[in-house]
């Protein structure tokens, strides 16, 4: 086999990615909940129970039991809960931005005591839970919402109710009960201890990290003291008195050894080197949940209920508005057929979505559909009639440019051609625009036009360069790829059309392989990824090639910090 040998476009995608209970998940037991973990499962069950509402039963062969575990995703939700009606990808950067905005509270309001509940400053904590649940709702009752401030501000409040399960002595009083009336204007308050009262006894030494039964107080609200935030707690000389006020505790609270009483109250973690109340994690961390997942859908306080179901749709990012493109050529009847057979495909998998189709005749003049309705698109389709004769340079870029000025933000774009470009002055115009517009090229090519033969000689090699590497050029400055096909691969490059449409995920790894060198690439996996899918396809543009080849997928769920060999 010659140097060109058979090549496999490699790719790996990151489905679903996660965070921070505590600031960040590195080092922590396998079972705790992060405040990602929290955040995100309660969306998934709010949205489980949304989509339940709003698609009628049976229609895609959904359940009514909701998957409540670390194991539902936006993808799982989406094929299971949803019919394939919710953009996952979309879907899953709203819940990103929420997370986002709910750890940035640990870097910019580490100090301030009220925003983690500590220190007993629970009367200001609720009282910053009701501006920042108001403020969220009138915003998103406005009539041109900023859904991006929306999510900032529901991201800092669910920090503050996440805390309040993690730092108070509520799961100690009441389990996983949500405490309904947080956060609420005009629903009272259990009483808080008095600031005279001792609210904690020492542990039984200094070093003694099992703190059970250390709460001096029932029926009355508390939560515990943290050095460096603005609320001191009381000095009060541990070698002298047994009680006094409870400390947040863990390995970076001081003064959870230097003042009484020693030790502390946080359930953070399962792990007893970091939560004094470990043993309370899964409670509080399950009314959390619960306490999220009522902000949502309550049916009286929450947002779907305060907002109606179509901002509640758009502030998470639910509808499938992101467009679907093609972009085909009248001398191209492969393209026309892969187009043709893709629409039909990714109609099988999902409803509603907004295509794009721009066609070029043999004049270079462009026809352009935009519909909703995927019949009426592969109706035009067929109407399409190939000019076998049609010369090889076109106006591919300029054809590319009418398609990206009508396609939704952070669309995919699929060109299916057999010519090479004859517009490259176009080349920074549509550069700059897929940039701008945040688009992904996939470009198929069906050799026509394109030298791919045995024989790879000076001038056809020269004529691919201007063609098939230019298309290259702006596929992978716009995350997307390049494939080479003929008759018989339409089939399999439709699935994979198919599958590139409908499906979310993050490319961490996209890169060509040479089988003949028996290369073998180490993946480094840490556990902040749940999911990888590994994707081999193979070039047929290349020597050796099949485009009839199978595109071969795996996805593998992974243990923390497994290293993936290929």
């Amino acid at each position: 086999m010659t140097s060109f040998g058979l090549k496999f476009v490699i790719l790996f995608l990151c489905v679903v990615c996660v965070l921070g209970f505590l600031p960040n998940r590195f080092n922590l037991p396998s079972s705790d909940f992060t405040h990602q973990d929290i955040t995100e499962a309660a969306i998934l069950s709010a949205v489980a129970d949304f989509c339940q509402d709003s698609i009628p039963i049976g229609k895609f062969g959904r359940s009514r039991d909701v998957d409540s575990s670390k194991q539902l995703t936006a993808k799982k939700l989406s094929q299971e809960y949803c019919g394939g009606t919710v953009s996952e990808k979309r879907f899953q950067e709203a819940i990103d931005d929420i997370v986002k905005a709910n750890n940035r509270v640990d870097q910019d309001h580490y100090s301030e005591a009220a925003w983690h509940v500590n220190g007993e400053a629970i009367k200001e904590a609720n009282e910053k839970m009701m501006l920042l649940r108001e403020a969220s709702v009138d915003e998103l009752n406005k009539s041109m919402p900023d859904y991006a401030l929306a999510r900032h501000l529901i991201g800092q409040f669910l920090h503050v109710v996440q805390m309040f399960y993690s730092n108070t002595n509520w799961p100690e009083m009441k389990g996983s009960a949500v405490y309904d009336a947080l956060g609420i204007r005009g629903e009272p308050l259990m009483d808080q201890a008095p600031f005279s009262m001792d609210t904690c006894r020492s542990c039984r030494s200094l070093t003694d990290t099992l703190c059970i039964g250390n709460l001096l107080v029932d029926g009355h609200l508390t939560s515990g003291y943290r050095s460096g935030q603005d609320r001191r707690k009381p000095e009060r000389n541990p070698s002298l008195h047994q009680t006094g006020k409870c400390s947040h505790g863990g390995p970076h609270d001081t003064s959870s050894t230097t003042s009484a009483a020693t030790g502390g109250i946080n359930k953070d973690s399962s792990d007893p080197s970091l939560s004094p109340h470990y043993y309370l994690h899964q409670q509080a961390a399950e009314g959390a949940i619960r306490h999220t997942t009522a902000f949502f859908i309550h049916p009286v306080y929450g947002l779907r209920h305060l907002i109606g179901d179509g901002k509640f749709g758009e502030l998470l990012q639910l509808p499938l508005s992101a467009s679907i493109g093609f972009v085909v050529h009248a001398g191209d009847s492969l393209g026309i057929a892969t187009a043709r057979e893709s629409v039909t495909r990714i109609m099988s998998a999902t409803e509603g979505r907004h295509y794009v189709v721009v066609s070029q005749d043999d004049s270079d003049s462009t026809d352009v559909i935009t519909s909703q309705d995927g019949n009426r698109v592969l109706q035009y389709l067929t109407t399409l009639e190939p000019n076998t004769s049609r010369p090889c340079p076109s106006l591919a870029l300029t054809t590319l440019e009418t398609a990206a000025g009508l396609m939704d933000q952070g669309s995919k774009i699929y060109v299916l051609t057999n010519m090479k470009p004859g517009d490259l002055d176009r080349w920074g115009h549509v550069s700059a625009l897929l940039t701008r517009m945040k688009l992904s090229v996939e470009f198929v090519l069906t050799r026509s036009c394109v030298n791919t033969s045995q024989k790879h000689t000076g001038p056809s090699r020269t004529r691919r360069s201007a063609g098939a590497d230019l298309y290259a050029g702006l596929a992978s400055a716009s995350g997307g790829s390049v494939y080479t096909t003929d008759k018989s691969g339409v089939g399999k490059m439709s699935d994979i059309i198919k599958e590139s449409a409908t499906t979310s995920g993050a490319t961490i790894l996209k890169m060509a392989v040479d089988i003949t060198a028996g290369k073998s690439i180490p993946i480094p996996i840490d556990n902040t990824i749940r999911e990888v899918t590994i994707k081999i396809i193979a070039d047929a543009g290349l020597r050796g090639g099949n485009p009839s080849t199978p595109c071969l997928t795996h996805t593998v769920t992974l243990s923390p910090w497994q290293l993936l060999e290929m």
